[in-house]
């Protein structure tokens, strides 16, 4: 994974120092993820992260880029808000599990591995929430956008036992084309 993590440091490492807009499944969803503990994988330079802690979520931003992160930890302190961050390679299954129990996950622009979904479901409260909003087919071929980066339809549906699928979506946003899920940790 040090080829991700050199891959995604030189990304960020080139983008202008401006805090990043957030995901618009999340700003939709905002109402019911701020409430607790809340974890954003990966983050980023914090676009779901910074809405969501200013909205009065406790949250903790985990990225394979420390660049991301110190990033995120400058747009923090600017807006002055605090966002706790982990710099974790997430097929490092027991680094994840020393983070602790949560309220709500949210995960954008990226798609996970199954067995990262089944972590982070041990992660979740009962009746904790799980949205995901990442790149669907159609984003494939309408920007040529990497296909193995995108969802097939459905594909997280009934991704794991523990989880009730409150709301799947696909949805165009401003030529973005995503698929979005939103999922409840039963029991």
């Amino acid at each position: 994974m040090q080829e991700d993590k050199q891959r995604w440091n030189q990304r960020f490492s080139n983008k202008p120092l401006a805090q990043p807009n957030p995901p618009g499944f999340i700003v939709d969803k905002a109402s019911v993820l701020t409430r607790g503990r809340v974890l954003d994988i990966a983050s980023g330079d914090g676009a779901a992260a910074l809405y969501l802690a200013e909205r009065g979520a406790e949250l903790v931003a985990a990225d394979i880029s420390d660049v991301a992160l110190e990033r995120l930890q400058t747009f923090s302190v600017q807006s002055g808000l605090r966002v706790e961050t982990v710099c974790i390679d997430f097929d490092e299954r027991e680094a994840l599990s020393d983070l602790g129990k949560f309220d709500a996950i949210v995960m954008t622009h990226f798609k996970p591995p199954v067995a990262l979904l089944k972590a982070l479901t041990d992660l979740l409260l009962p009746g904790g929430l799980l949205a995901i909003s990442t790149f669907n087919l159609d984003h494939h071929k309408h920007k040529g956008f990497s296909k193995r980066f995108c969802l097939t339809p459905e594909e997280f549906k009934n991704v794991d036992e523990r989880l009730a699928c409150e709301l799947y979506q696909s949805a165009n946003r401003s030529g973005d084309f995503m698929d979005d899920y939103l999922f409840q940790r039963k029991g």
